[in-house]
């Protein structure tokens, strides 16, 4: 965790409601360990550009070091943005519609200066009906997979209810190309597209999801899918400003969460109330109180925020997995046995996804499950078998693990 004094900074920052004392003394450290925490959540940028403007000065070190990490992103966004422009031109040209997922979204929309949002991928949402043919024309304009036929990447799409196999070109961004939502979201595609808008991009028209449905699709990325570890404040930044513009439609928003869309309204409560209570945003209360959970707790919020500030140096990722595998029962149940050995040609497809080797035939499809089970047994046995004899691992980072399976059991399920 970091320290309660760096924490109050950050977010002091990220509200834009700054009090210039309090950052009049701080020493040389303090500014290295909150600049390294912001690189580490990708809001490096964004936490100088906000200290900037408030005329806040910086340690000259820092300066001189964020001034190269500002040139390089301006570098890196002007090639993304052509990116961007060139895969919305082949799209329009081809008559294939899209909308912008997450970041390609935001960059768009809510961030003023498009630098400041880091990425390292864009993600296209496109109807099913196009998805083959999207994806062969990403490739026919030089993009490479792990997969190169649209009928094999169709099997690898259905194993995984998500995205096509990520797309690559050189010094280019990874392309992720959704055709639904995963089986978390559990919404219709088509009211989707209803509410989605039309936005300009240069002279290119493209298409972006109302803001209703942008912050539900980042809360539920952000707490279901990746378990609250990935870039964790970042996603909650996200959703702030979406909430500052003040052109959420919360009647709107209501209707969603009462028609129980989205399967569950907890990941949505939990962002919106710790952007509330950390970034100092109002928030409609009576919103709150409607979809607040009725079994959550001041410790479950104080789990969830634990996750916020996490120093990812301190973590092993071994360690952390076999918590969240293996010291969970409940969730064990439903994980391990299930993706183990229920859902053999899922495992073998992302063993695949990670290593790109073998043709998706029946029989290869077999040995690369059981390839993945001998990479698994090989990384992990030596782990579990120190945990459970020595308990020579790193105990913080299982016991986080088993705080995320916990925290990813009561959100689907609790």
């Amino acid at each position: 965790m970091l320290d309660s004094n760096l924490e109050k900074l950050i977010t002091e920052v990220l509200s834009g409601q700054i009090d210039i004392s309090e950052f009049e003394n701080i020493d040389n450290k303090t500014w290295y360990d909150l600049f390294d925490f912001a690189a580490h959540q990708g809001l490096s940028i964004i936490v100088y550009d906000i200290l900037k403007r408030n005329g806040i000065a910086l340690p000259e070190s820092i300066t001189e070091k964020m001034k190269n990490v500002c040139y390089n992103a301006c570098v890196s966004n002007a090639k993304r943005k052509k990116q961007l422009k060139d895969i919305i031109r082949l799209f329009n040209n081809n008559g294939i519609e899209h909308i912008l997922l997450k970041g390609a979204a935001l960059i768009n929309t809510v961030y003023e200066d498009s630098i400041c949002r880091a990425m390292c991928d864009f993600d296209i949402l496109v109807k099913d009906k196009d998805g083959n043919r999207a994806f062969d024309l990403l490739i026919k304009h030089g993009y490479k997979s792990i997969i190169a036929s649209s009928e094999e990447a169709d099997i690898f799409k259905e194993g995984f209810y998500q995205h096509y196999p990520q797309l690559k070109k050189a010094d280019s961004l990874i392309i992720e190309l959704h055709t639904c939502f995963s089986d978390s979201y559990n919404t219709n595609p088509d009211e989707i597209w209803n509410r989605s808008k039309t936005i300009n991009t240069g002279n290119l028209k493209t298409r972006v999801m109302s803001y209703e449905d942008m912050i539900i699709h980042i809360a539920l990325h952000k707490f279901i899918q990746h378990g609250c570890m990935d870039n964790s404040l970042l996603g909650l930044y996200d959703i702030f400003l979406i909430v500052k513009t003040g052109r959420i439609d919360w009647n709107t928003l209501k209707l969603l969460t009462c028609k129980d869309e989205y399967n569950d309204s907890k990941c949505l409560y939990i962002a919106l109330e710790l952007i509330r209570t950390l970034l100092k945003i109002n928030i409609d209360s009576r919103f709150l109180a409607l979809i607040k959970p009725e079994n959550i707790s001041k410790n479950t919020m104080a789990v969830f925020k634990e996750f916020l500030f996490l120093n990812s140096s301190g973590i092993d990722s071994n360690g952390f997995k076999l918590g969240y595998y293996f010291y969970n029962s409940k969730y064990c149940k439903s994980t391990v046995a299930k993706g183990l050995f229920l859902n053999p040609p899922r495992m073998a497809l992302y063993g695949k996804y990670k290593y790109g080797k073998g043709d998706l035939t029946f029989i290869n499809l077999n040995i690369l499950y059981l390839k993945r089970i001998a990479t698994l047994a090989k990384r992990y046995i030596g782990t579990f078998t120190r945990q459970l004899f020595f308990k020579k691992n790193n105990n913080y980072s299982v016991e986080l693990g088993k705080k995320a399976a916990e925290l990813k059991y009561w959100l689907q399920n609790g």
